[in-house]
């Protein structure tokens, strides 16, 4: 048997190249391709120590182990623990797809009867059709997998479950916990807490919703009719927002009570008001409110914790 050498380093190189690529684009790393090269290509050099007994030694367990970890961050920098442990987290799990994804894409070619007798020697040259198309298998079946663990992290740590009363009314929802959620009523200072106006609309006055399309028709003269009618029954407030490429104002009001409900404790916010969003926040997530991260993780003086 022959081994061409330079297809050999060629075609690991290829691999782990792939590897450490799809590997940025699940984990969410910051990528230089010049360090994805130089690890590729270190990568690739070890796999000449099959042909040198005397560093049979190498190619056991632990030495593998410390050479996986050699690679990530030769390709990706160290930059703390808790990257570094996600990042080689991540490279362990897309190998083991990677690995999967092309041998099932390999044997489901064929006749299983024919692929079965034939063997794949591990340092001959393994088809580059299957390589290519273990990558694609392996980078939708790595997206899904990391899809949905990502979206169960941010539902246990992110959205939390909200109570708001208005007139006696309890309105059972979803929020999440945003980071660069901020807003607040420029004139009191009181935190609001973003709500679809949807979720509210049976519990609120009906002209609310002609007031939201007066605004978002700038009909100023008619917003100023609607909120000296509504004054009557409900106080409402004005509180202009930026957000990306986007300005304009929310109708805010203060509820009866809210409360919040984070692993075995209760937030009692009594001081909040709620800002009506006439749009839709998200479907895939289910939350139907944005609060400011630091009412749970930093607390605000206006809260009582109930347990």
């Amino acid at each position: 048997m022959y081994i061409v050498v330079e297809y050999l380093l060629l075609e690991n190189f290829l691999v782990n190249y792939l590897i450490l690529y799809i590997n940025t684009y699940l984990v969410k790393i910051n990528r230089r391709n010049i360090r994805l090269v130089s690890a590729s290509l270190i990568s690739s050099l070890y796999s000449l120590i099959y042909f040198y007994p005397s560093l049979e030694f190498l190619i056991g367990l632990i030495p593998k182990l410390l050479f996986s970890m050699l690679i990530v961050i030769i390709a990706y920098k160290f930059v703390n623990i808790k990257i570094f442990m996600k990042e080689l987290l991540g490279f362990y799990i897309v190998t083991f797809i990677y690995g999967g994804a092309t041998l099932g894409v390999f044997y489901s070619s064929k006749s299983i009867v024919a692929n079965l007798n034939k063997p794949i020697n591990a340092l001959g040259a393994f088809p580059l059709k299957y390589l290519i198309l273990g990558a694609l298998v392996s980078t939708i079946i790595g997206k899904s997998i990391f899809t949905y663990f990502n979206e169960k992290i941010i539902r246990g740590n992110y959205i939390k479950d909200v109570t708001v009363v208005i007139n006696s009314n309890k309105v059972e929802l979803k929020a999440l916990l945003d980071t660069g959620h901020s807003l607040k009523d420029p004139f009191s200072g009181k935190s609001i807490f973003v709500i679809e106006y949807n979720m509210l609309k049976p519990y609120l006055p009906s002209a609310i919703e002609y007031l939201i399309k007066a605004s978002n028709e700038n009909n100023f003269v008619e917003v100023e009719h609607l909120l000296n009618e509504l004054n009557k029954e409900l106080s409402l407030t004005i509180v202009p927002f930026k957000s990306v490429g986007k300005n304009g104002i929310l109708f805010a009001f203060k509820p009866d009570n809210i409360v919040i409900r984070n692993l075995d404790k209760e937030y009692e916010k009594k001081d909040m008001l709620v800002g009506l969003y006439a749009g839709s926040l998200t479907k895939e997530m289910g939350y139907g409110g944005l609060l400011n991260y630091e009412l749970i993780n930093g607390g605000e003086a206006n809260e009582q914790t109930i347990i």
